[in-house]
């Protein structure tokens, strides 16, 4: 019931996205590097070591499902303006988001399911960043052209992708080279995310705010090493 309850929530954080944004619109950027430091943390004290067990299932080529991760969501971007003629070019990023945050979200409910199993206070942890990235960051279905926001079967469809995932982890155990795989994605999905769209740049964010979500986050995995 855990995993469903969180893909729930991850589903309204994605339906309601648009209107959190513009109430906290003044906020964003200071909230961005809140969640960029979260996510580091979490990407590099647990993701990483919990990948490097993963060998043991899928050998070092488990670290090329980080690369997919992260090349998915800037590779087809990419393409498509360096490729597409201007007309099609709107049309095909529309389709390509879409899809890669459709297929990001289900992973992510495989991966809640599988974790759950291994540690709850872990898979809150992990759960944090992924609300706050998917009600303010570039893995939001805000961050999708109006044709898709502006449809709400359509917005239903994609804020339940993460209950998908959870339902198909639960009806069809996934094996641990899966499961690896999935994590392996994920990771290097926010790693992009991170760095392309959220650490502070120039002027834009907090980096006393980043610094301090990062250290409060590192803390509270260090418990969850030892006493959890």
């Amino acid at each position: 019931m855990i995993p469903i309850f969180l893909a729930v929530l991850v589903g309204l954080a994605q339906y309601f996205s648009d209107s959190m944004q513009k109430l906290f619109m003044k906020h964003r950027q200071r909230i961005l590097s809140i969640t960029s430091g979260i996510i580091l943390a979490y990407v590099f004290l647990i993701m990483l070591p919990e990948l490097y067990k993963g060998v043991a299932f899928l050998s070092q080529l488990l670290f090329i499902y980080i690369l997919i991760g992260f090349i998915m969501f800037y590779s087809l971007e990419k393409y498509i303006y360096q490729h597409t003629l201007p007309k099609k070019r709107l049309r095909e990023l529309r389709e390509s988001h879409t899809l890669v945050l459709l297929l990001y979200h289900v992973v992510l409910g495989i991966i809640f399911t599988d974790m759950i199993a291994e540690s709850v206070f872990t898979t809150v942890l992990f759960f944090i960043p992924i609300l706050l990235q998917s009600t303010f960051g570039m893995s939001s279905i805000k961050e999708l052209h109006g044709s898709v926001t502006n449809n709400a079967y359509t917005k239903i469809f994609l804020s339940s992708s993460t209950l998908f995932g959870v339902l198909l982890a639960s009806f069809f155990p996934i094996p641990s080279e899966v499961y690896h795989a999935a994590l392996g994605f994920v990771a290097g999905a926010l790693l992009y995310i991170v760095i392309r769209e959220e650490v502070p740049s120039e002027k834009r964010g907090s980096p006393t705010t980043f610094l301090f979500s990062l250290a409060c986050y590192t803390v509270l995995i260090i418990l969850d090493w030892y006493f959890f």
